[in-house]
């Protein structure tokens, strides 16, 4: 279900305080990119973010209009991404140093999300997000001058969440960026415009009750 259409579920479902959490989540990601990006860089560093709201499904579809009920699980919660928080990216790519210097940032827009629980505090999950827009800029020894990537894609991600505590969630995953590159990352072995490319990360979340 798209973000858009949560949101607007979410925003007419909301009663109490108890009934949302807000997750905000950081942690280290690896980007793998094909060809003569990874002979010289196998895992370019970065940083993955989370931002979003979490609501109890069972919430969602007790208050939803009837149309929707069928399309919200029974459990488990619901992650509202409001289009403002599209500002902050998804993954920031930071690899200063050595032969190649690289650059970057995703930001994913709407989104469609599947789970599975595992007991009563993890689940895995998948998630497609589209549009996603990239950029990518790279310098340094091995290239013959900064130059720049920009690229609108689809982002499919599998992830495993794991809940210690109410207020703590760990995550891991992996997502892959595929899409339509423009522009283009000068080595000195040639112009490279990687189509696709993909992000290993983990991620610590805290996720406090707020009242909205």
């Amino acid at each position: 279900m798209s973000s858009a259409i949560l949101l607007a579920l979410t925003l007419a479902c909301l009663p109490s305080a108890n009934d949302v959490r807000i997750d905000i989540g950081a942690g280290p990601s690896f980007q793998n990119f094909p060809g003569p990006i990874a002979d010289l860089d196998p895992w370019v560093t970065g940083v993955a973010l989370e931002a979003c709201a979490s609501v109890p499904a069972s919430v969602a579809r007790e208050k939803a209009p009837a149309r929707w009920k069928s399309k919200i699980p029974s459990e488990g919660e619901i992650d509202v991404r409001p289009l403002w928080l599209t500002v902050i990216p998804t993954h920031i790519v930071a690899s200063p140093g050595g032969p190649l210097s690289m650059w970057g940032a995703t930001w994913d827009f709407f989104g469609i999300g599947l789970f599975q629980p595992i007991g009563s505090a993890a689940r895995l999950k998948l998630h497609l997000q589209v549009p996603e827009l990239w950029w990518l800029r790279a310098d340094g020894p091995a290239t013959s001058g900064p130059s720049s990537e920009f690229g609108i894609a689809a982002a499919p991600r599998a992830s495993l969440e794991v809940d210690p505590l109410p207020w703590l969630r760990l995550s891991g995953g992996w997502t892959h960026h595929v899409g339509i590159p423009m522009g283009s990352i000068h080595l000195r072995t040639g112009a490279e415009s990687p189509w696709e490319w993909g992000s290993a990360w983990f991620m610590i979340h805290i996720r406090p009750r707020v009242k909205i």
